[in-house]
């Protein structure tokens, strides 16, 4: 009797093999696990948790102010400009001035009535009305009454309904986290933030575009210094692709503890273990957002001490050189090694070795066939 070989079942193997080999070809090329690669995936995230976003000095929004004042004693019927010299007011931690101006927006567009007023107008009436009202409760916390906070919900949630997708979404996360700092006031939740119900269900209506919409809060709505924001960021970051933003939005959460910065609310039981290998890089980061930063105000105050501002002169900007951002190491390729792209690999590692076997074991039978038949 004569070996055989099944060549027919042999080919259909290696067809199956190759169009393995392909999948997990294909599948490799999107599936990269750096921190460059996490930053090109979230862009703007590593940024706001580092510090790298303009911040611009006190005397840029006085002379703001001044200008804008200047504007409307001669000409009151322009609502965009209550919206300058308000939210200036507020980046100067003014508070009670910017909610005096943007209730003079209020009176303005009332007095105008619908048929001269949009929709946009009374938007950002509310967006900054409702933020303003937060941040001056949360100021005086004690101080201020609760209705002032309810308020400010309530501001929030009809600028939501005038424009659902202002800011990329950002209002929506806002209002969840003044929902949650309602409970807590009122006593009625001791849950984190980060695993706040109202949280919770923002991020799960659209959990790619959550760390975007969190980070929004730090870069436009003046969360910079908020623990309970950066511990809500992290939990947004829970992606095995996002685990080093996740860790970094962590030590900024620590970083403001560390400087007696106290939350609202519980953090929640999420760290950074000790002597985590993602902390040198975070202070680099912070380092060089820093000198960013100070190199960027620098040149501002120097052009505004001589009386020049960019809202006015169109050359302001003019040379100037931003210090460039850090390169982005890739992670060691051992780092690297996780399910997700190793998987795959293990997978046809072993269908190959079983194949092989399956090839030598049939081989040796047959001869032993072959071996009894003479």
């Amino acid at each position: 009797m004569t070996p055989t070989c099944d060549y027919g079942g042999m080919r259909r193997v290696l067809l199956v093999l190759s169009v393995c080999l392909a999948t997990i070809a294909s599948a490799c090329l999107n599936d990269r696990d750096s921190l460059a690669d996490e930053v090109r995936l979230k862009p703007d995230v590593i940024w706001m948790i580092t510090g790298r976003f303009e911040r611009n000095p006190q005397l840029y929004f006085e002379m703001r102010i001044r200008r804008v004042q200047a504007e409307l004693a001669k000409n009151p019927a322009q609502p965009d400009l209550y919206d300058d010299v308000s939210v200036a007011y507020e980046r100067l931690g003014k508070h009670g001035d910017a909610i005096d101006w943007i209730e003079k927006k209020r009176r303005l567009l009332e007095k105008m009535g619908p048929d001269a007023t949009q929709d946009h107008d009374w938007y950002r009436y509310y967006a900054n009305a409702g933020t303003f009202r937060v941040h001056d409760w949360v100021a005086n916390r004690g101080k201020r009454p609760l209705a002032e906070l309810k308020r400010a919900v309530s501001d929030i949630a009809e600028a939501i309904r005038l424009n659902p997708n202002a800011h990329f979404g950002r209002e929506g996360y806002q209002l969840a986290a003044l929902k949650w700092l309602l409970a807590v006031q009122t006593g009625s939740t001791g849950t984190p933030l980060a695993r706040s119900e109202w949280l919770s269900e923002q991020i799960a209506a659209n959990r790619a575009a959550a760390p975007d919409g969190i980070a929004g809060l730090i870069r436009l709505g003046g969360a910079w210094e908020s623990p309970d924001i950066f511990d809500a960021l992290a939990a947004s970051l829970s992606s095995p692709r996002t685990r080093i933003l996740r860790t970094m939005a962590l030590l900024r959460r620590n970083e403001l503890l560390a400087k007696g910065i106290q939350p609202i609310g519980q953090m929640s039981q999420a760290d950074v273990a000790p002597g985590d290998d993602d902390e040198p890089l975070y202070r680099r980061l912070r380092k060089s957002a820093e000198d960013w930063e100070k190199a960027r105000s620098d040149f501002m105050m120097t052009r505004l001490r001589a009386g020049r501002h960019p809202d006015t002169d169109p050359s302001f900007w003019s040379g100037y050189v931003e210090l460039p951002k850090p390169e982005l190491p890739d992670l060691p390729f051992w780092e690297r090694l996780t399910f997700r792209n190793t998987g795959p690999w293990v997978f046809l590692v072993l269908s190959v070795a079983a194949i092989v076997w399956k090839v030598l074991y049939d081989r040796n039978r047959q001869k032993k066939l072959a071996a009894t038949a003479i």
